[in-house]
């Protein structure tokens, strides 16, 4: 079994250890931390150690307090860390505390199921990613697609000139909703469609809330290329879509090409070979940048 996946669990109990470390020692590397403060310093000193943390919010070290206050701080200092906090039977209201300060997610202890807790872990290590490409793309988006399969629990492939017909627009509304992270592929087709703008309100929606991620990935186009509508859009919506003047891999992937199409795809693939690793770091960003 793959131990590539980092926890931190806050869990000071020798015995609840054991039986995590059972449970899921073999998919997931898991580090132990006893105290809020040591998985602070944990956080510290390497933040990109870990893929997701989980907090007992009832530790014999640490009060109740403790645990949501470590929460906010993952929260305000590692944003795009998911954070799943366990408490007793009975405590609803912490866990909805938890909630408002950052959680994504909480389980009830007396309520263990292994299973279950294994989907919710891989619910949050895995990233949900929604492509929207031109049909003039077809080749570029599902080779794109086949290369992030294997590191998402879902690729969705949405060739946009298809909205309102083949597929529903609700359909690809709740799509958008659904995904950790939004990969349009801007070409001149693509631009040039209708529903770009449609599209956009809704996952500029979601990004704003901090539920979808959008990466976008420039296509045989250069910066000045994007019409003004579209610029303009950025501009409305205080950097959501981050897409000019940024070439930073956190938000974007760059693809200066050439503008015959042969070329265009030959030069996209070699870049995409070239910056395939920094995408999947990408990914493994969960929420967008906070501005």
């Amino acid at each position: 079994m793959s131990t590539s996946r980092s926890i931190l669990w806050v869990e000071d109990d020798v015995d609840t250890q054991m039986e995590m470390q059972k449970a899921f020692g073999e998919k997931y590397k898991i580090v132990f931390s006893p105290t809020s403060r040591s998985a602070e310093i944990l956080l510290l000193e390497g933040p990109s150690n870990y893929d997701l943390v989980v907090v007992d919010l009832f530790l014999e070290s640490m009060s109740r307090d403790d645990g949501l206050n470590l929460i906010k701080y993952i929260s305000r200092t590692h944003p795009v860390l998911p954070v799943i906090a366990v408490t007793g039977e009975g405590r609803h209201e912490d866990l909805l505390s938890a909630h408002r300060l950052g959680a994504s997610h909480s389980f009830i202890k007396t309520d263990f199921d292994g299973e279950r807790w294994g989907n919710e872990f891989e619910n949050y290590l895995k990233p949900y990613v929604f492509i929207s490409y031109s049909s003039k793309n077809r080749a570029f988006a599902e080779l794109l697609e086949n290369r992030l399969t294997p590191h998402c629990r879902k690729v969705w492939l949405d060739n946009i000139e298809l909205k309102g017909g083949a597929v529903p627009i609700r359909e690809i509304a709740e799509g958008i909703r659904k995904a950790t992270h939004f990969l349009p592929i801007l070409s001149e087709a693509y631009l040039q469609s209708d529903w770009v703008e449609k599209e956009y309100d809704i996952v500029s929606r979601q990004e704003i809330s901090g539920l979808t991620r959008v990466i976008p990935i420039t296509y045989g186009i250069h910066e000045a290329d994007v019409p003004n509508y579209f610029t303009q859009l950025r501009i409305d919506f205080g950097k959501v879509l981050n897409l000019i003047g940024h070439v930073d891999l956190h938000h974007a992937v760059f693809h200066k090409s050439a503008r015959p199409m042969h070329e265009i795809f030959d030069t996209a693939l070699q870049e995409l070979d070239q910056q395939f690793e920094r995408l999947l770091r990408a990914l493994r960003k969960r929420k967008p940048e906070k501005y």
